[in-house]
């Protein structure tokens, strides 16, 4: 019943591509997303899934308080989930003015890397 209730919060709230979204909606969203990562084994593996591609779409924002967000998110997931998938999505974030920003995009690379990508993130 759970995973049914989050999925329709990740699709009415995800469906919405308006970048005048309130701080109210932002933060149910984080809030489902971290309540889904926290309960990932018991969850089906397309919620992880819809809930990587929501976080892809945020670290991506012209917005830096929603990609620091999503790389923080991220982290949480990176550390049950492979991302390495989405590391041409993490990073242009070392580039970012925001020294928050590109601190949570290194951690978060730090948990992705492995020998297959190593040196597409070292280069």
């Amino acid at each position: 019943m759970i995973e049914e209730v989050l999925s329709k919060v990740l699709k009415k709230i995800s469906s919405s591509k308006s970048v005048n979204k309130n701080n109210t909606e932002y933060g149910l969203l984080f809030e489902v997303i971290n309540l889904i990562i926290h309960f990932d084994k018991s969850l089906s593996p397309k919620l992880l899934d819809d809930v990587s591609k929501i976080l892809v779409v945020f670290i991506t924002s012209s917005q830096a308080n929603i990609r620091y967000l999503g790389l923080e998110a991220m982290c949480r997931l990176a550390i049950k989930q492979n991302m390495s998938m989405h590391l041409e999505k993490i990073l242009p974030n070392l580039d970012d003015k925001d020294i928050s920003i590109r601190r949570r995009a290194l951690d978060l690379l730090y948990l992705i890397c492995n020998h297959e990508n190593v040196s597409k993130i070292v280069a």
